[in-house]
């Protein structure tokens, strides 16, 4: 009897675990480029929150937002590190309320470098008045 509480225990134990990752948007195959997985969690996403968004910023502008996909398409991303960025502060989100903001800022060979990675949007369900 122990070992079949056990197994179930077990097997629960998997299954959430699993649930969680995929909640969180990670992947079981790590060979999967950071580029595909930003583009993959943009696409899946149903609300108009929990997205990759990138802001090109220089030292007079403040750029406008756009989709990781969007930017990718124009500006490209050589080495993944856009991507990265993202994906390392994609778990900290409210994927409901929240977006991943990458802010870059093109260097004088026109590739860009990440300056900033921030949470943008609003937890509505928040309240200060503690």
């Amino acid at each position: 009897m122990t070992k079949v509480r056990m197994g179930l225990a077990g097997t629960l134990g998997s299954l959430m675990a699993g649930s969680m990752g995929a909640y969180f948007g990670l992947r079981e195959n790590e060979d999967i480029d950071p580029v595909t997985s930003v583009l993959n969690l943009n696409s899946s996403r149903t609300s108009r929150r929990g997205r990759c968004m990138v802001r090109t910023t220089s030292s007079t502008t403040l750029g406008q937002d756009k989709e990781y996909g969007e930017f990718l398409k124009q500006s490209g991303d050589a080495k993944a590190s856009i991507a990265t960025a993202c994906l390392q502060k994609f778990p900290e989100i409210n994927k409901e309320y929240e977006d991943v903001t990458v802010e870059v800022m093109a260097d004088s060979y026109g590739k860009y470098i990440v300056s900033q990675v921030k949470i943008t949007g609003s937890y509505i369900g928040s309240s200060s008045s503690g």
